[in-house]
């Protein structure tokens, strides 16, 4: 079996378990590389993979951060509106990263058919 799916599936173990929740950032690709003792590109492909099953995603110069589960999401938003009317509405109460995630899945569906 290939490195990168050891890696793949012990990621997915994790996540699945609680060991990282919902929105926390993963190890960075040189953090992770010196943990498993493989290359950085073997990282890269791992986290790739998760990024292609919307399990994580990531922010440019920051790292890969967790996909929040529907059912994880606290209920603050809940007496907030949000105000689309406006140009660009309440950083604060509008779910950009989960928003952002939405149309990527979205495009990476629309590429298929």
């Amino acid at each position: 079996m290939k490195k990168y799916l050891d890696i793949l599936s012990d990621l997915e173990q994790k996540i699945n378990e609680g060991q990282f929740v919902s929105g926390q950032k993963l190890p960075s690709v040189r953090n992770a590389a010196k943990l498993y003792g493989c290359s950085v590109n073997t990282i890269t492909r791992a986290y790739a993979e998760l990024e292609k099953q919307h399990a994580i995603y990531s922010i440019a110069q920051s790292g890969y951060y967790v996909v929040e589960k529907p059912g994880n999401r606290p209920n603050v938003t809940e007496s907030k509106t949000i105000d689309f009317a406006s140009s660009s509405p309440d950083p604060g109460v509008f779910p950009y990263l989960d928003f952002q995630h939405c149309l990527n899945k979205a495009v990476d569906t629309s590429k298929r058919l």
